[in-house]
């Protein structure tokens, strides 16, 4: 028998047909994740950020157009460094799977929720 948590399993009121019920509900793995190519996306980021930076202060002191020019590239290297894994659990903190005998459901968002729904067949296609 699948398991089904209670708390969960609110997420999907009004999202289920009349003769439809949760067989599993579940949530990905929460909080911080790093992956396999973090290995290589950190150092990366981190030159990416540095130099942009190191660009910003440098064209500081010639010209406020050439400091202005490189302030995006400092936000994409935050972004890149240190942002997208905020925003990855922010993304998993609002994501709820469900299982039904139909079909799949995943709930994302917040203040913008999503549904997904994935019929499931007895074909492969």
């Amino acid at each position: 028998m699948l398991f089904v948590d209670n708390l969960l399993k609110k997420e999907f009121d009004g999202y289920l047909d009349r003769d439809e019920r949760l067989l599993w509900v579940g949530r990905p793995k929460l909080g911080i994740r790093f992956q396999f190519i973090d290995i290589f996306l950190i150092p990366f980021s981190a030159i990416w950020f540095g130099f942009a930076v190191f660009w910003v202060t440098m064209a500081s002191q010639a010209s406020i157009l050439f400091s202005l020019f490189g302030i995006p590239f400092v936000f994409v290297g935050f972004y890149m460094l240190i942002g997208r894994f905020f925003v990855d659990k922010r993304k998993r903190d609002n994501t709820v799977y469900g299982i039904t005998a139909k079909r799949i459901l995943i709930k994302s968002g917040k203040s913008n929720v999503r549904v997904q729904s994935f019929p499931i067949t007895d074909q492969l296609q």
